[in-house]
């Protein structure tokens, strides 16, 4: 795969609520093939602030592999922080058991799974609308409550 087109899987997109980082894995079955995209996804997640990011992950027709899922799953932890939220879509079976294996595995990760790139887009759209502090509510929250000081 030329670099060209692996800079194509793993790039920001514009949607209209701000941009989104998109993670293309949909009909590679190459190892390689994945592993570059990984790389070059996680050179630009690592980059940006905590809690920054949008995701939207595309899964289909990605071959459910051992190695291919710890390739993922590894990626998923290290990039995790950078990522207020993320959309799977996984329109075939073996997709899904993939980001449900990957919801599973990382239970903190705020992570959605669709069949369609317009229903993955419309929750992070959601997302993106909601407070932009959601901590910040927790802790005077929890102050109200007496819990912290």
């Amino acid at each position: 795969m030329k670099l060209l087109e692996v800079m194509k899987r793993a790039c920001f997109i514009s949607k209209d609520f701000g941009m989104v980082l998109k993670f293309d894995l949909a009909g590679l079955s190459s190892c390689e093939d994945i592993e570059r995209v990984c790389a070059h996804f996680a050179s630009i997640a690592e980059k940006m602030p905590r809690k920054s990011i949008f995701g939207l992950v595309d899964l289909g027709r990605t071959p459910v592999a051992d190695n291919i899922l710890q390739t993922i799953a590894s990626l998923s932890q290290s990039c995790s922080p950078h990522f207020k939220g993320t959309a799977v879509i996984a329109p075939d079976n073996a997709a899904r058991v993939s980001a449900l294996w990957l919801k599973r595995r990382f239970n903190r990760i705020n992570l959605e799974i669709f069949t369609n790139e317009e229903d993955a887009t419309k929750w992070l759209r959601e997302g993106a609308q909601r407070k932009k502090r959601p901590f910040q509510v927790r802790s005077e929250r929890l102050k109200s409550l007496g819990v912290v000081s």
